[in-house]
């Protein structure tokens, strides 16, 4: 290459399509690139775990979540969505910061939540860039975004796959007897301070099956730590597939989108709607079956249901991000199947179910708003917004609206139905921890009957 091909070269790179394709690319590299080398094996997992369990910073990482939640709340009252994007940038890699922090400190108790702040952090950056940067204003249509986002994950999860593949091949560290030996070996100060009551021998407590609570317990978390640490490039070559191939659709759908003034548009926003619908439905049903797998460990129910969260905000914030709120208005007053869905919305058992499910945080969430209004009475930062009605009042506008609405709701039907909700919840989460007590009676019935097959 010579000097006079500079210009051309500069020209490339300053192109709208090349721009979006690197920040994509390095918006899904950086996250992956860290779970790789601090949280797995190929990296310096074993160093990371050990210095967090040697130096016992469980509560600290409590303490730190805490700070993070502070933050979170502290964003939503100074309206961060409308300051600088320089400011944006700074208030929010310090909440990144935080939650990263917050992960790697509760490690020990719950080893996949670093992989999944990283995991998550490639959606946040993207998400980011969406509503940012590349976003409908600058002219990126839905369609070329979600294309440039499928090629990073794509790519960057075959480069994970292979070099997976490669270091298991070529350092000879597939799953078996002696790779196990040397992952116990590089985190022995977790098993070493896993177990509250002294040490963990892996030969005496942990390889056969011991009949103390505390040491089977200490055990498996020890082993769901070994686990993760080797299975983490894993991990990300499958979130990062799984990501390439709802991009991918994202992108067909938002092909369609861009017609959807037409009435071919609309029936092709009712078909995507019903998609979105069904994809978060089969995520519930995902955080439904996390609370069933709890009776059998914690660590993947806690997982299982960390995904599940995720997945259904990721298609939420998809469906917020791409979809006309004029199409949904106009959807929402013609078609039966419209029609049936906003009766749903506004029944009195989705009602029920959003205040059982909030509970809670719902007067957290009245506090920040009226927090949020005193901060804009007093700094001004939505002046040209406020007018002579709002500016004595309690609550934001979208504060009040929200009260207004919910003062007209038959609140003593309501609350009658979350009390046979939490009541419905009760005795599931019972019947499904009975169940594993009557098929372990079963079982010392069989055996003492000399039947030669277990339940």
């Amino acid at each position: 290459m010579t000097i006079n091909d500079l210009p051309v070269l500069a020209a490339i790179v300053n192109s709208g399509a090349v721009r979006l394709q690197i920040s994509t690319y390095l918006s899904v590299l950086v996250p992956c690139a860290t779970l790789i080398s601090c949280f797995s094996c190929i990296g310096k997992s074993p160093m990371v775990f050990n210095f967090v369990a040697a130096n016992n910073l469980n509560m600290i990482g409590n303490g730190v979540a805490c700070a993070a939640a502070a933050w979170f709340a502290l964003l939503y009252v100074v309206d961060f969505h409308l300051r600088p994007l320089p400011v944006r940038i700074f208030l929010g890699t310090i909440l990144l910061g935080l939650c990263m922090f917050a992960a790697v400190f509760k490690s020990i108790s719950y080893p996949w939540t670093p992989g999944l702040v990283c995991l998550l952090c490639t959606v946040i950056f993207v998400g980011f860039l969406r509503t940012s940067i590349f976003n409908r204003k600058s002219g990126t249509g839905g369609n070329d975004f979600f294309r440039a986002c499928a090629i990073s994950y794509g790519s960057i999860g075959l480069l994970t796959g292979i070099a997976w593949a490669t270091w298991i091949l070529v350092a000879d560290k597939a799953w078996n007897v002696a790779t196990r030996a040397w992952l116990r070996r590089a985190h022995e100060e977790v098993y070493d301070n896993v177990w509250e009551d002294g040490e963990l021998v892996y030969e005496t407590h942990c390889a056969t099956d011991s009949t103390h609570a505390a040491i089977r317990a200490a055990c498996l978390q020890a082993s769901s730590i070994v686990i993760f640490s080797w299975g983490a490039p894993f991990i990300c070559w499958f979130v990062c597939l799984v990501a390439a191939c709802f991009c991918y659709v994202f992108a067909r759908t938002a092909a369609k989108l861009n017609d959807s003034g037409t009435e071919a548009g609309v029936a092709s926003v009712q078909r995507v709607l019903k998609g979105c619908v069904l994809a978060i439905v089969f995520m519930l049903g995902c955080l439904w079956a996390s609370v069933q797998v709890a009776g059998a460990t914690v660590q993947i129910s806690a997982a299982m249901f960390a995904l599940g969260c995720a997945s259904i905000s990721a298609t939420v914030g998809w469906m917020l991000l791409e979809v006309d709120f004029a199409i949904l208005r106009q959807m929402s007053v013609q078609g039966q199947i419209a029609l049936n869905i906003m009766k749903v919305m506004k029944s009195d058992w989705m009602r029920a179910t959003m205040i059982y499910g909030l509970n809670g945080f719902i007067p957290i969430m009245v506090a920040l708003d009226i927090l949020r209004q005193m901060q804009r009475r007093t700094c001004s930062s939505r002046r040209g917004e406020r007018s002579s009605s709002d500016t004595q009042d309690w609550f934001t506008v979208g504060g009040r609206r929200v009260v207004s609405e919910v003062s007209l709701w038959n609140w003593c039907s309501i609350l009658t139905k979350v009390n046979m909700l939490g009541e419905l919840f009760l005795a599931i989460s019972l019947g499904s921890k009975i169940t594993y007590v009557a098929f372990s009676w079963l079982n010392a019935e069989l055996v003492a009957l000399g039947i030669n097959f277990y339940t």
